[in-house]
């Protein structure tokens, strides 16, 4: 009688384990025996472990899919691509030549010159923007400069106006 008692018992820890388990839809068993991970896994549906050594668990693998709507933005380019770039490439420019080539020599060749630069930079690093037409401004000079300028500018004026020939005579009525 003792002998059937312990076998009812062992009989009902077994079954109370559960040696019959079920693995949901979209997940995997993975199983554990003795703390160690087992190599083995299982699809959905019923299985069967060795209770009280065996422990399993249910590991969702299901994909997911997601539909992600195309949602058009405005990309703001044109600090990265046109202001730091114009800044960039004029400094770039204006260190090349004096002041005076600058300010009147060269001033109106700067516009062609800064649209190659920043078309061929463009068409390598962003392709697709295209530069249409440049515009220069005359650069604010500080008054002690602006000055002295005028000055040298009247100056070549007179002395200009000094070696030319006259070829003129107009008659005084």
């Amino acid at each position: 009688m003792d002998v059937l008692v312990a076998l009812a018992g062992v009989l009902l820890a077994l079954i109370s384990q559960k040696p019959l388990h079920r693995i949901e839809e979209g997940s995997v068993g993975v199983y554990w025996r003795g703390g160690r991970l087992l190599n083995m896994t299982s699809a959905p549906g019923y299985h069967l472990q060795w209770p009280i050594l065996t422990k399993h668990a249910n590991v969702q693998g299901r994909i997911r899919r997601r539909l992600v709507h195309l949602v058009l933005t405005f990309l703001r380019f044109e600090k990265l691509w046109i202001e730091d770039v114009t800044y960039h490439e004029i400094n770039v420019l204006c260190s090349k030549y004096t002041l005076h080539q600058v300010y009147i020599s060269h001033f109106d060749q700067l516009d062609e010159l800064l649209q190659a630069r920043m078309s061929a930079l463009l068409a390598q690093w962003a392709p697709g923007l295209e530069i249409m037409s440049i515009r220069f401004t005359k650069p604010d000079l500080p008054a002690a400069i602006r000055e002295s300028y005028e000055l040298v500018d009247e100056e070549k004026i007179k002395l200009l106006v000094g070696v030319m020939p006259r070829s003129y005579d107009f008659p005084i009525d």
